[in-house]
């Protein structure tokens, strides 16, 4: 009886595989076709003022950029119904995505929902941006403060200023900043390039990665700290630092030490190559 049951899995678990795998076949390879959810964009306004912001999510992007009307409103992609929860609570805007569907159902989920906010003011007080797969965004804003965790997902901020500290998790996920200011970056993660470019900060930015390159391309800040495992370091700053460099197996090329903070770089595998821009 148990060997015939056993037998019964195997054979459903078999069929089961040649359903997807024709489906995936129809579908010309397309694993978007073969979602099952139903999708269905809403919008949300809140009539309370704000000056901080939490969004909360498990798989949606979020995208934070200005309101060109001036007015304040949530457009949320949602799945199956289930409603983002868009409210002011102690002066924060919170945004939080629903519980997820159970994992059958979750299987055959392979579109995205988002989170796109379009904020009236050009300064907040305080971001805070959790995501697990989502991608995060951030359009010519400015914060007192912003923090942002990614599991699986990439982190994408241009012309944002930040009066304070930004800090950036991710465990797979690349950081591209354009044109930030802020007075300290520090941003920790195991797989992902940084690429930094007409970035500046004040003080510091501490820079750690396991795998992934890091790339200066007109950025600069008081003191660089860069530590990666598998990954180049390359770019050029603005100023001069007084530079220490160390790769175990890979090439090193920085300028002669003259003046400045402190930039300290170091690798196992990877080439560091970085200029002073003059």
């Amino acid at each position: 009886m148990k060997k015939g049951l056993i037998i019964a899995a195997v054979v459903l678990i078999a069929l089961g595989i040649l359903v997807f795998a024709g489906g995936f076949i129809a579908s010309g390879f397309n694993f978007a076709k073969l979602d099952v959810a139903k999708y269905e964009t809403n919008t949300y306004n809140v009539d309370s003022a704000f000056n901080g912001i939490e969004v909360n999510t498990i798989d949606a992007d979020v995208t934070l950029k200005p309101s060109e009307d001036g007015q304040f409103r949530a457009v949320c992609v949602e799945r199956n119904g289930k409603n983002f929860e868009v409210r002011v609570e102690n002066g924060a805007l919170k945004v939080t995505e629903p519980k997820r569907d159970n994992w059958p159902m979750r299987m055959f989920n392979f579109k995205s929902q988002s989170v796109t906010l379009y904020m009236p003011q050009d300064h907040y007080e305080a971001l805070s941006v959790k995501t697990v797969t989502g991608d995060v965004k951030l359009d010519s804003l400015g914060f007192g403060e912003a923090v942002i965790s990614v599991t699986t997902g990439d982190v994408d901020a241009k012309n944002v200023n930040v009066e304070g500290a930004v800090s950036v998790t991710v465990t797979t996920g690349d950081i591209k900043f354009s044109g930030v200011a802020c007075k300290t970056f520090k941003t920790t993660g195991s797989t992902g390039d940084v690429e930094l470019t007409d970035t500046v900060a004040a003080d510091s930015f501490d820079i750690q990665r396991s795998t992934g390159d890091v790339v200066f391309r007109n950025s600069d800040a008081g003191e660089i700290t860069v530590k990666t495992t598998t990954g180049d370091v390359s770019g050029t700053l603005r100023t001069g630092k007084i530079f220490t460099a160390k790769s175990t197996t890979g090439d090193v090329r920085i300028p002669d030490s003259a003046s400045g903070g402190k930039c300290d770089i170091s690798t196992k595998t990877g080439d560091i190559n970085i200029e002073v821009r003059h």
